[in-house]
């Protein structure tokens, strides 16, 4: 039997420019929609965007599934992806902290903007002529010790949750959701966040080309896309915590059911977590008072992502087109999926099973709705060298709800109505939009709806074409 069709489009295939996203569109909107594909085409080395109707790995569903709760990226895995020795970690991810989000939910740190190049926690592994910015005051930096409260749990949408009791906590989790994601705080954790990171935009856009050269190891190939390095400017901190992803549930008739029950030690807190993937961090008895709170539950960056000109000058002999890809995963009507089996058929479209098989798991790249932020903005201001797009834009406006591709749009949507795209100096930043004090006249309402709708409209267009499908070879 034949799958679903997946939207995606091999390397190297022609877009057609006439296609249409919404059922009328108009000869202004194909227009702009032609100047817009044009400009986001010449993005070089931004993972490339594809839809799926089903759920493909755990750690993704978990990142997924709690991406719109308002608090970050949730890491599947707080404990820095570091090899470096126990200084770093100890003290754990930290506001200034230069990376990227590493295959698996965790952080991968380089190097701390902050920090001087002998500071031990760098171990000599610095960029050449690194050159350190000065660390915030105080006052430029909020912190917020017990931002969540002990026994604090935060499931995604549509899991039932049930707490047996509070002291030992013990709850129980159950769903009949596609995937979903649960984090739980046994002794809850702290907040801590940049008040601003404005004084940081012309540093970074004078080191972000060098950056990319070092995180890419000066290769011939991509080892880490557009858009993948970041700068941590806010981050959740616990000492103890707890998670638990699942996937691909519709599939059971009775759902998934799991429970924990806090137990010292390192024993396992969770039982009956059939189908379900589970991780925990528990201090030992005699460190449970004194244990550091290092471990990053979510975190909050600045990220940075270079222009078609930029990224050509800085790694001229790395291929333009990524090989990376990030999965969304979106819900198709029955006639969508009718067209879809049809595609196939015609093997116009791939099978999803085929196409996932064709992708490498060192070619997934975790999508975060400033991949798609950036490249619109990059496509208003191609002459602009650099990208700079802080996770507070898009989390004081998400709403919940899982990850899908329509909750996504939406958000993108929310983002682009309330901010203004505005090019400095050759940096490209989002800036909220001033409201005005005074009541506007009926007319200036029917002007300001006909504006707002009209580019809604093309703002799908401008989103569609990011998320453009691939036509087989």
């Amino acid at each position: 039997m034949v799958s679903d069709g997946a939207s995606y489009f091999p390397e190297g295939a022609s877009v057609d420019s006439t296609s249409t996203v919404d059922d009328s569109p108009s000869l202004h909107d194909a227009k702009r929609r032609a100047r817009i594909s044009q400009n986001i085409n010449q993005v070089y080395a931004f993972p490339r965007l594809l839809t799926v109707q089903h759920c493909h790995g755990r750690a993704e569903s978990y990142c997924r599934s709690l991406l719109l709760e308002r608090h970050g990226f949730p890491l599947y895995h707080p404990t820095v992806a570091l090899k470096k020795g126990s200084i770093y970690l100890e003290k754990g991810i930290s506001i200034g902290d230069v990376g990227f989000i590493w295959p698996g939910g965790s952080f991968r740190f380089f190097f701390n903007i902050f920090l001087p190049v002998d500071d031990p926690i760098h171990a000599g592994y610095t960029p050449t002529e690194f050159k350190p910015i000065e660390p915030p005051l105080d006052s430029e930096v909020n912190f917020i010790p017990d931002y969540f409260k002990p026994g604090t749990i935060i499931a995604s949408e549509g899991i039932k949750v049930v707490k047996h009791s509070t002291e030992p906590l013990d709850a129980s989790f159950y769903s009949k959701k596609r995937e979903g994601g649960i984090l739980i705080l046994p002794r809850g954790a702290s907040r801590q966040d940049m008040t601003t990171t404005d004084r940081l935009h012309e540093y970074v856009q004078r080191n972000a080309p060098h950056w990319y050269q070092v995180i890419n190891h000066y290769s011939d190939c991509t080892l880490h896309p557009n858009g993948s390095l970041v700068i941590v400017t806010g981050c959740d901190k616990a000492a103890d915590y707890a998670n638990s992803s699942f996937s691909n549930t519709e599939k059971r008739h009775h759902g998934i059911s799991l429970r924990y029950t806090w137990k010292p030690n390192y024993d396992p807190p969770w039982t009956q977590y059939e189908h379900a993937d589970v991780h925990w961090f528990q201090p030992y008895k005699d460190d449970v008072i004194s244990a550091s709170p290092n471990q990053c539950v979510f975190v909050r960056t600045l990220r940075v992502s270079l222009s078609s000109l930029s990224w050509a000058k800085a790694l001229p002999v790395i291929s333009p087109t990524s090989r990376f890809v990030s999965l969304i995963v979106k819900e198709r009507s029955l006639l969508q999926r009718c067209r879809d089996i049809i595609a196939v058929w015609h093997k116009t479209r791939y099978r999803e099973k085929e196409l996932l098989a064709k992708i490498h798991l060192d070619e997934k790249y975790y999508f975060e709705p400033n991949v798609i932020i950036a490249q619109i903005m990059l496509g208003q201001f191609p002459n602009a060298n650099t990208s700079l797009v802080d996770d507070s834009v898009w989390c004081s406006r998400a709403q919940g709800g899982l990850g899908t591709a329509s909750n996504i749009f939406a958000l993108v949507n929310k983002v682009l109505d309330t901010c203004d795209v505005v090019e400095n100096h050759g940096r490209v930043t989002l800036t909220p939009k001033a409201v005005s004090p005074h009541n506007p006249t009926l007319l200036n309402r029917f002007l300001h709806c006909r504006n707002y709708h009209r580019q809604k409209k093309i703002r799908r267009v401008d989103i569609a074409y990011v998320c453009e499908s691939y036509k087989v070879a």
